[in-house]
């Protein structure tokens, strides 16, 4: 009996002391704020709850006290100011360490919040919804923005991310629509999913050097997004990533990437050039699709797989090279790019696949072949379907994107297709696709 008491007392000495709460009041605004004791030894505690009027401007205290004892405050707890309506200023003291999940949630008034610089994690959804913050400074001291932390802040026009954050959290600054540009400092490795989504304000974007992959949908549907670069040690892009950027004209793939994720670069229709390094070994399905403005693309010798429909309703394409590497090219890749002139697929060993190639493309376009392939390609659907074939040597490049025309400077119209040859005097009755006209001395290339 007495073996079985000494055990009990045991277990109950081990046993942590119940956390406990306690209320400091104050009558001059009729405001009070609850705490909840963390640590009785250290004296820490962490902000829980309020009650009466808070509204205006709540500047934290460092040190809480509970009667004669005095507290350091080193956390601000879940949801503790949640829809805090007619709070409009914060000031965090440079005690707390932590900013709780959904803390600040939201607080539609606020307008203004200081950040104390030991804070090492802002929660998640920390300031969701809190749309008149129009500016935010993250401290040094911050490692990790939590996911949806500034979601829908869609006052923000401002964000400073120190070089001591490492990770961005999935939908961290999601519809942030005032936002108009973004540095992400080198720090950070990791960009969560939809971190800048529906940033439909953004227009410029540089991602640091340390970054290793761009999250699914990072910046989807960010419409105002014209220049965008991206880090060295970037190796994927994620599905969705830039899908919907209607404004972005030209991106630099760097060599550091290995796979362009599905739907990557999607309905990005003001997109006229896009660099494709030799380091990439996939293009996802649908990763172009879309794409109007898109010109030329040069799939390079790294690639293997090409995605269904990578390159769908691309009708300003003129020419593409198809690497002689790629394994598989995915149903309908380059469906509805009716404006193709000239197709280049020096491959000993030609796929059999469906890409997609419209009937005018068979038609008008001319495919440039391996001579050594010639009677595989003519045997191979689809390469045997173009009507005009040319055999090359393993080292031709595709140069039909002329650049200028010599004409006569008589004033007159003459058109010319992408290999230099005049066709006639007006683009009327000539099939679809991309022509070099000459007029008044001046000359375009236009798109039928």
């Amino acid at each position: 009996m007495k073996k079985h008491l000494l055990l009990l007392l045991g277990a109950l000495v081990a046993l942590p002391s119940l956390a406990r709460d306690f209320t400091v009041y104050n009558s001059y605004d009729d405001r009070a704020l609850t705490y909840t004791v963390i640590d009785e030894e250290a004296k820490t505690c962490k902000v829980v709850d309020y009650s009466g009027h808070l509204w205006g401007k709540l500047n934290l205290p460092a040190n809480p006290y509970d009667g004669g004892t005095e507290f350091t405050l080193i956390e601000i707890g879940y949801r503790t100011f949640h829809f805090c309506l007619n709070l409009t200023s914060v000031t965090i003291p440079n005690s707390v360490t932590k900013i709780g999940d959904s803390a600040f949630c939201e607080c539609i008034d606020l307008t203004s919040v200081t950040i104390g610089n030991s804070v090492t994690k802002i929660g998640n959804s920390a300031f969701y919804y809190c749309p008149g913050l129009t500016s935010v400074i993250i401290p040094n001291s911050v490692t990790e923005i939590g996911d949806s932390a500034f979601c829908e802040c869609t006052g923000l026009t401002s964000v400073t991310i120190s070089n001591s954050v490492t990770e961005i959290g999935n939908r961290a600054f999601d519809s942030c629509s005032g936002l108009t540009s973004v540095t992400i400092p080198n720090s950070v490795t990791t960009i969560g999913d939809g971190a800048f989504c529906f940033c439909r304000g953004l227009t410029s974007v540089t991602i640091g050097n340390s970054v290793t992959s761009i999250g699914g949908s990072t910046f989807f549907c960010c419409s105002g997004l014209t220049s965008v670069t991206i880090g060295n040690s970037v190796t994927k892009i994620g599905n969705d990533a830039f899908c919907g950027c209607s404004s972005l004209t030209s991106v630099t793939i760097p060599k550091s990437v290995t796979s362009i994720g599905s739907w990557a670069f999607k309905d990005c229709s003001g997109l006229t050039s896009v660099t494709i390094p030799n380091s990439v070994t996939s293009i996802g399905g649908w990763a172009f699709e879309g794409c109007s403005g898109l010109t030329s693309v040069t799939i390079p010798n790294s690639v293997t797989t090409i995605g269904p429909v990578a390159f769908y309703d691309c009708n300003s394409l003129s020419s593409v090279t198809i690497s002689n590497s790629v394994t598989k090219i995915g149903n309908s890749a380059f469906e509805g790019c009716t404006g193709l002139t000239s197709v280049t697929y020096l491959a000993e060993e030609p796929l059999e696949c469906d890409p997609g190639f419209a009937t005018e493309v068979y038609e008008h376009a001319t495919l440039n072949y391996l001579k050594s392939a010639e009677y595989k390609i003519a045997m191979t659907e689809p390469w045997c379907n173009f009507v005009n074939r040319i055999g090359r040597d393993a080292d031709f490049k595709d140069d039909s994107a002329i650049s200028e025309v010599r004409t006569s400077n008589d004033g007159a119209t003459e058109v010319y297709n992408l290999r230099g040859v005049r066709v006639g005097d007006t683009t009327d009755g000539l099939p679809h696709g991309v022509y070099i006209v000459k007029s008044a001395g001046k000359t375009a290339k236009i798109a039928k």
